[in-house]
């Protein structure tokens, strides 16, 4: 989640306007515009009231239910415990916001030896831009917030949802086998009764698959995807292979030997790839895979030795989901052909930006 630049309102005030440091303090939240987070914005807040007033050491104290974890709370040193309220050689300015407290800037160890009245009188000064700039990092700080804890139940949610796919479906395969194969006529029970249980039985065990991949799907999320080198791209098409086909499945993958990295969703991929070979399976076809490179999209291309269809709903739905197409062709000697592109997986990934 992008949480959007905010930058504090700069009302001139008397006080403000004849303090250039005061402006300066404003002139700090230009800094979240330029993707300055809270805990560095903060902490040159603090950096410039101190040199201002002349102190050595400087405090933003958020009155309790405000404080948010991680903020640059002191200056120069992050972990420095506060000094006690009237402690000798400090000075405290309330932070007001909107009409209402938000906390305090504590300014200490004055370079002179001691603060005088205008140091006090430009401590109150600062005041109001500080509250401003203080007020606008724990707005941003409060969002990150959410913004992590929503990722992080999604990626819950997302683990809970494979979990229970993947318990649940290794069951319900072997019981919709089953009924598939009593709703044959030749093994069809004559009682229309219980023929009329065994066709809805079998009605309501497709039903339960078709759950089961809507669950799948709602539980994708692009954030997983991740670079394959080719030699872990052909491991995950083999894991398809045992997992769509037995385990003692062996398929012939063909793959050029420059083939660069494909960024994909592994979990998503690996169970669209076992569909489409399930299928194969079940029509009792050989199958080849081929990996092919297209510009910057992937290509896999699923070839059996007889007539389709390979392509499952679950697996079609699942290449929308992660903006792939999946298609279908008979090849000319009438063989199935299921093509999987994924748009852009070998684009190279940028750059990262030189350490500072």
């Amino acid at each position: 989640m992008v949480v959007p630049p905010a930058s504090p309102p700069s009302p001139p005030t008397a006080a403000t306007a004849v303090h250039p440091a005061a402006r300066a303090l404003y002139s700090v939240a230009t800094s979240f515009e330029s993707g300055g987070t809270p805990h560095v914005v903060l902490g040159e807040l603090l950096r410039r009231a101190a040199t201002a007033v002349g102190a050595r050491r400087a405090w933003l104290l958020f009155d309790p239910g405000r404080a948010a974890s991680g903020l640059a709370l002191a200056w120069p040193d992050p972990a420095a415990a506060p000094p006690e309220p009237g402690e000798p050689g400090t000075l405290a300015a309330p932070l007001l916001h909107a009409g209402a407290p938000i906390g305090t800037l504590v300014l200490a160890s004055p370079a002179g030896g001691a603060f005088g009245t205008a140091d006090r009188h430009l401590a109150m000064a600062l005041a109001h831009p500080a509250a401003a700039v203080a007020a606008t990092a724990l707005r941003l700080s409060a969002a990150e917030e959410r913004a992590r804890r929503a990722e992080e139940t999604a990626a819950l949610q997302a683990e809970l949802a494979g979990a229970v796919d993947h318990d649940l479906r290794t069951p319900l395969t072997t019981i919709l086998g089953a009924l598939q194969t009593l709703a044959h006529p030749e093994y069809l029970p004559a009682d229309p009764d219980l023929a009329a249980l065994v066709s809805s039985a079998l009605g309501q065990a497709q039903r339960l698959r078709s759950l089961l991949g809507d669950l799948l799907l709602i539980s994708w999320d692009a954030s997983r995807s991740e670079a394959l080198p080719p030699d872990a791209l052909r491991s995950l098409i083999t894991e398809a292979a045992r997992a769509g086909m037995g385990d003692g499945a062996a398929i012939a993958v063909e793959m050029p030997a420059d083939f660069p990295p494909a960024t994909v969703d592994p979990p998503a991929l690996r169970r669209l790839l076992s569909g489409v070979l399930r299928q194969a399976r079940r029509r009792g076809l050989a199958v080849r895979v081929e990996v092919t490179a297209w510009e910057e999209d992937a290509v896999i291309a699923v070839s059996a030795d007889g007539e389709g269809p390979l392509v499952p709903d679950l697996s079609e739905r699942l290449a929308a989901a992660m903006g792939a197409t999946l298609e279908e062709s008979t090849g000319a000697s009438g063989q199935a052909v299921a093509q999987l592109v994924l748009p852009g997986a070998l684009r190279p990934a940028p750059a990262a930006p030189p350490a500072t």
